[in-house]
């Protein structure tokens, strides 16, 4: 790892030392050679030296952070070269795919509390993070090259970005340093005084708003988008990009949820937990196209957040939305069963998703007369509103059998 900024300022001036001989062939050879170096060299015995010590630490198991230091020396000087380096739309996400599923998960235990190996710890977590920066920053340099193909480099970006996505659920690390590098990049695109940069934000999370509602998408995919979606509309630091992506973020969200048509038809639960879509031969059946429980457990978490989000905004609440919303709070605080637009079937999981919505309303709003005028009942004293929740809570738990409870509460 100490060779790193040695080696990486002689590849990054060999790359970036003059733009007539930085040519998209040599570039994507260097970045060849990167990933083709092994380990024979290396003695399976040898350990590293830290401070003039030796430590219990391996050379093998500081390998892949050294290429990962390496690489982040040659893409920074690569990045901040401001010459128009061609490289291939294919070449850059081939390059950060090998080193986001290969040699991130392999330092893993460089990051964690051993004590043994605290030595390293620091470097390791400042590596990644400088990787997390290089990410971000490699979709901006590629789409940056030509006006003329920026939006078709966005939307090939953005498909590649939801299958790291997908990909990425094999290992924690990778998974975490992917979200942070997504998020980063929303956040600058928000940021950018450039309209291909505002599109960039704008498309990728409405692509991920798609996955999140869609019945096409399996549940650990779902999981994955939502988490970093409820990320961007509950940011942890408050900034002007933090904001502007969670203003865009609401937006896109009500938007697509509306067109998802969620609330039109009734919503079936099927009988398995998680549920994972695979390539099926031609013979065989369609896949169930209902949720599972945990599908909705994540849709009822982001619509959640996303009404808490909104509501505290004081953003305008989806017109088809607000609908049904008013309709569910006049069922519940007349004391009526499904009279509602809504069927009365047990595995109509519509409910659930407008009940998570009131929630996020009710925790956004901090208050019953704000919550009530927001879901537009303006006649409702606090004491009536929770008299009425709860004799409509009773009339649902009393109709139903202890194992339909145990189900519905399952996830």
């Amino acid at each position: 790892v100490g060779l790193g900024s040695k080696a990486g300022n002689s590849l990054g001036k060999m790359f970036c030392r003059d733009a007539e001989l930085s040519n998209e062939r040599a570039i994507n050879a260097g970045f060849s050679c990167l990933l083709e170096v092994t380990l024979e060299a290396v003695n399976d015995n040898a350990t590293a030296i830290s401070n003039g010590k030796e430590t219990t630490v391996s050379l093998k198991d500081l390998f892949p952070l050294g290429r990962l230091s390496l690489a982040n020396m040659v893409l920074g000087k690569l990045f901040a070269s401001n010459q128009t380096v061609p490289i291939s739309i294919d070449s850059m996400p081939t390059f950060c795919e090998a080193l986001l599923f290969g040699d991130v998960p392999k330092c893993y235990h460089l990051v964690a509390s051993d004590a043994a190996k605290q030595t390293h710890c620091s470097q390791a977590t400042e590596i990644l993070r400088s990787f997390v920066d290089v990410l971000e920053s490699a979709g901006h340099y590629i789409a940056a090259k030509t006006d003329a193909q920026a939006i078709q480099s966005l939307i090939h970006q953005h498909h590649v970005i939801v299958r790291w996505m997908h990909l990425s659920q094999s290992h924690p690390l990778s998974n975490e340093v992917l979200l942070r590098a997504v998020q980063s990049r929303i956040l600058s695109s928000c940021s950018a005084n450039d309209q291909n940069w505002n599109h960039d934000a704008t498309n990728l999370i409405s692509l991920m708003s798609q996955l999140t509602f869609s019945k096409e998408t399996d549940s650990l995919h779902r999981r994955n988008i939502s988490m970093l979606l409820m990320r961007l509309l509950s940011p942890e630091t408050q900034s002007d990009a933090s904001e502007l992506a969670k203003s865009l973020s609401i937006e896109v969200l009500w938007r697509e949820f509306a067109r998802s048509n969620l609330l039109r038809h009734s919503i079936c639960l099927s009988n398995g937990g998680i549920r994972r879509i695979r390539k099926r031969k031609r013979s065989q059946k369609k896949p169930d196209d209902s949720f599972s429980s945990c599908d909705i457990q994540i849709m009822c978490l982001v619509l959640e957040t996303l009404a808490s989000a909104a509501s505290t905004s004081e953003f305008e609440v989806d017109t088809i939305v607000r609908e049904k919303i008013m309709s569910l709070w006049e069922e519940i605080l007349s004391c009526q069963t499904n009279s509602s637009d809504m069927s009365s079937d047990e595995n109509d999981s519509r409910k659930l998703l407008l009940l998570s919505i009131s929630i996020g309303f009710l925790n956004g709003t901090s208050n019953v007369v704000n919550f009530l005028r927001l879901v537009g009942v303006t006649e409702c004293s606090s004491s009536i509103f929770l008299e009425r929740i709860l004799s409509y809570v009773e009339t649902q738990v009393c109709a139903r059998t202890c194992d339909e409870i145990y189900n519905s509460m399952v996830f």
